[in-house]
């Protein structure tokens, strides 16, 4: 795995626990969340060979991911949800016959 691949990981996971924490938690979870990744992502990216200036330019990257897929699934995550409930609900329908 190069480094570019673990770069572009490290961008995916934080956009995907920020959308995770936009699900369940509140704006202030983002606080140890933003913490955790820096400090996180600074290690993993040191191990690999990273500066310090193309280290902090991805760690800023990973946390401006992270919040804005936080911020999104806050505006379309009631959207979201009660379409894919409602899709459940239609397949689960669908297959059982009617009976529940």
């Amino acid at each position: 795995m190069t480094s570019i691949d673990i770069v572009f990981v490290l961008l995916g996971v934080s956009a995907l626990v920020g959308a995770a924490a936009g699900l369940r938690l509140k704006a202030l979870a983002l606080v140890p969340i933003a913490l955790m990744i820096a400090v996180f992502w600074a290690v993993v990216l040191h191990r690999i060979g990273f500066g310090p200036g193309s280290g902090i330019g991805v760690i800023t990257a990973s946390l401006i991911l992270n919040q804005g897929a936080y911020v999104l699934v806050q505006i379309l995550g009631p959207g979201l949800a009660s379409r894919s409930l409602n899709r459940v609900k239609h397949v689960f329908h669908a297959h059982s016959g009617g009976r529940v």
